[in-house]
């Protein structure tokens, strides 16, 4: 997957989301207690499966076992409640590709004197491409605006509290960015787009993890 290919600029354009060991007690199909989050309207499907135990550190834990090997794991301690999303299906974490792709699509802006209008529509339609994918699976099926909204919010939160003028030498800086773009203009013809496709060829929950 072209994600393989971060090194650096991941660490640097979005903060790492470790992934600790799941302790997991006996797993039931039943409904559980709903816990106020929106993973509470996967309770109902049929073919999602509950486990639920102590977490690592306290409180408790509840883990959900979804259709194309997606996992999401929820800890709720002291009335606060965090979850992690997982991948196990080695086609790629499809929310962790959509937030790099956006960051790289934003910054390719900034960074590159003559940005090379092909790659920006690679970038574009990929983009575009996972966009869909994410609003017809998400946890509740949403409307590609909504996608799109929390793609501009995402960016927002990210280049605001740095100011353009200090993320752009942040990013354009970084040896990794650069050797990603110049990965991606010399790739061969399709090779994006075929990785793309195999992103997003198992219809399944979108997950952030592994994103590394």
């Amino acid at each position: 997957m072209f994600l393989c290919l971060l090194g650096r600029i991941c660490r640097v354009m979005w903060l790492a989301v470790a992934i600790g060991s799941v302790g997991i007690s006996a797993s039931t199909t039943a409904q559980s207690e709903k816990w106020g989050t929106e993973f509470d309207a996967l309770l109902e499907r049929p073919d999602v499966e509950v486990s639920l135990g102590p977490g690592d550190y306290g409180g408790e834990e509840r883990t959900l076992h979804l259709p194309g090997q997606v996992t999401v794991v929820e800890r709720r301690l002291n009335g606060e409640i965090t979850t992690i999303t997982y991948d196990a299906s080695g086609k790629g974490a499809v929310l962790c590709s959509w937030k790099f792709l956006a960051a790289v699509k934003a910054g390719y802006g900034f960074c590159s004197k003559n940005p090379n209008r092909m790659i920006e529509g690679k970038l574009d339609r990929a983009i575009g491409r996972i966009e869909r994918f994410i609003a017809a699976n998400w946890v509740e099926p949403t409307s590609i605006e909504q996608v799109q909204r929390w793609r501009h919010e995402i960016l927002e939160d990210f280049f605001n509290p740095l100011g353009l003028e200090q993320w752009e030498p942040r990013i354009c800086q970084v040896e990794d960015f650069q050797s990603y773009i110049s990965h991606f203009e010399s790739l061969p013809e399709g090779e994006f787009e075929r990785e793309t496709d195999e992103l997003l060829s198992i219809p399944r929950v979108p997950a952030m993890n592994p994103c590394f």
